[in-house]
């Protein structure tokens, strides 16, 4: 079917599944995915060596009606796809590493803020307790926990617990406690800002995208791990704008502190690593030599190397966070969880902190423990009795 927007193509198609159901012309029927990318992603084969299997499996027989959100709710919360509403329709966002889209500073957002939250502390658990249908046990309900340590030291328990539609594997079961937990743990590092719409021109965010925030006042844990700076592009220096520059001139100027730790005084230079926002929308990285002249002028160049590797063209006001080499303490990464106008031309994102290798951490807790239980010694049955002495009978009225 090809049509234009608005026609009716998604009604049209669910009434046909609907039709097909109803009428008993088909008894199985696949919701498989939006692209090949998401049917890969439930497919791919995970967990240790010699126990590795598709990821996600959704067994589920609906056996009366109910209400189509509840079950796409059941359905995403198995897999780890959030869903919204955007332009006309629903869209689908899963829970899987990626690049970052977008490099967002403290000039990209309305007075510069960045306001950090947290879940309230009702909310807090320390274990996450999953129920579902065991396949191995003929189908009977099995419960799988994943533990938060740090929460228990810190609120003590508190138990979360969730039913896993769909589920018929022990070790998919453990997987999604233990991705219960981590994001329970990003939620305690969320952070909202604002931003006009010229911020959304060229870039769109979108809820599951993953952003690079550069705050130079704190980092996830709340403390500086290292220097941190953000600069702007000035331009080239005596260079066309349309050919490769051999310095970048940048506005702005060093925080204080000299030392191994600091920034170089005038005159001065470091290595460090840049990071900016390419053309087509990606984030690069690359290592470049700070420059700062005796008349405070800052600039960056291709560290010495043969042969020396070209800078990049850059517009005028492209933003740059930069790290000292060797002290990387890059931008914290965050997955966009809420897009919302609240105002006029005015947009708040809200996100949460993004670890990229809370993914292996899942993964690798789905292997059952194979460790097998110490055989216990049988009683000796052939061994008298003792005999009961002093027995005394009372009678109550």
């Amino acid at each position: 079917m090809l049509a234009g927007r608005g026609f009716g193509k998604t009604r049209a198609g669910a009434e046909w599944v609907r039709n097909l159901a109803e009428s008993g012309q088909a008894r199985a029927i696949a919701l498989v995915g939006d692209t090949a990318d998401d049917v890969r992603q439930c497919d791919a084969l995970v967990g240790p060596s010699g126990q590795r299997e598709p990821r996600h499996r959704f067994d589920l027989v609906l056996r009366q009606r109910g209400r189509a959100a509840t079950l796409l709710a059941e359905l995403c919360a198995a897999i780890h796809v959030m869903f919204f509403w955007s332009g006309g329709r629903l869209r689908f966002v899963g829970d899987v590493p990626g690049d970052p889209v977008t490099l967002v500073t403290s000039r990209n957002v309305i007075d510069g803020q960045f306001v950090y939250h947290g879940p309230a502390r009702a909310a807090e658990f320390s274990h996450a307790i999953v129920s579902y249908h065991d396949q191995q046990l003929g189908g009977q309900m099995a419960v799988e926990v994943a533990v938060d340590h740090a929460a228990l030291n810190r609120f003590g328990y508190r138990g979360h617990e969730v039913f896993l539609a769909g589920c018929g594997r022990r070790s998919e079961a453990r997987r999604h406690a233990r991705w219960l937990v981590e994001t329970a743990r990003s939620q305690r590092r969320a952070v909202s800002y604002r931003a006009g719409l010229d911020h959304f021109a060229d870039n769109p965010v979108r809820p599951g995208d993953i952003i690079l925030l550069a705050d130079t006042s704190r980092s996830h844990d709340g403390a500086r791990r290292g220097p941190l700076l953000v600069l702007t592009v000035d331009g080239p220096a005596s260079t066309p704008p349309t050919t490769t520059p051999a310095r970048l001139l940048l506005r702005g100027q060093l925080p204080a502190g000299r030392g191994p730790h600091g920034w170089p005084a005038r005159g001065g230079q470091a290595d460090v690593i840049t990071r900016f926002e390419q053309a087509d929308g990606t984030v690069a990285m690359r290592q470049m030599r700070l420059h700062h002249a005796a008349d405070g002028t800052l600039s960056l160049t291709s560290p010495p190397a043969s042969p020396p590797a070209p800078l990049p063209v850059l517009a005028e006001g492209t933003p740059l966070a930069i790290t000292r080499a060797g002290q990387d303490a890059p931008p914290d990464s965050y997955r966009v969880i809420a897009v919302r106008e609240v105002g006029d031309a005015v947009v708040e994102v809200t996100a949460l902190y993004h670890d990229p290798d809370k993914y292996r951490r899942i993964e690798t807790a789905g292997a059952p423990d194979q460790t097998p239980l110490p055989a216990a010694s049988e009683p000796d049955f052939t061994a008298p009795l003792p005999v009961a002495r002093q027995i005394r009978l009372t009678s109550a009225e």
